[in-house]
């Protein structure tokens, strides 16, 4: 059924590379599903993706655009790429990056980056953990990376940043 519905968006809009990713991605999660319940959520987030190929009225792509928003809020201290984020709202890393610097004004990696940064923050003012567990905790696996995007972003180091608080 997947399969048909995706064929008929894929003809309607044109997108068929987009719909055929969408497809792929849902029969992938479709065979990792062990329930009729799981199975349906799956087919419900696909049919939910294929109408944001054809329907661009703003409370649909807003509600793409807070699933997203929701799902790095949750995951944002994993790796966690554009794509994995796309494939969660069942559309095209392409289309999700528009939505987001449309809606939010901001890119997918700079939304990512402040959430990640706000929480650093608010470790170091709340914790006496080291500089270097916080960055990973909130995401970044180096702290030399950790230390130099938290700097990009606020003006000063982590450390300087918990000596002001």
């Amino acid at each position: 059924m997947t399969m048909r519905i995706c064929k008929a968006a894929a003809e309607v809009t044109g997108a068929s590379e987009d719909i055929s990713e969408l497809r792929n991605l849902a029969v992938l999660k479709m065979m990792q599903c062990e329930t009729l319940t799981e199975t349906m959520n799956v087919m419900i987030s696909c049919l939910e993706g294929l109408f944001g190929h054809f329907e661009y009225d703003k409370l649909s792509t807003r509600r793409l655009v807070m699933s997203a928003k929701a799902i790095i809020e949750k995951r944002a201290h994993e790796k966690l790429t554009l794509s994995d984020v796309a494939a969660e709202v069942f559309i095209s890393p392409w289309y999700l990056s528009r939505l987001f610097k449309t809606i939010c004004g901001t890119s997918f990696q700079d939304y990512l980056t402040n959430v990640r940064i706000d929480r650093a923050k608010a470790l170091l003012r709340d914790t006496q953990m080291p500089c270097r567990a916080i960055g990973q905790q909130v995401g970044y696996e180096s702290p030399s990376y950790f230390s130099k995007v938290f700097k990009q972003i606020t003006g000063m180091s982590p450390t300087e940043f918990r000596q002001q608080c």
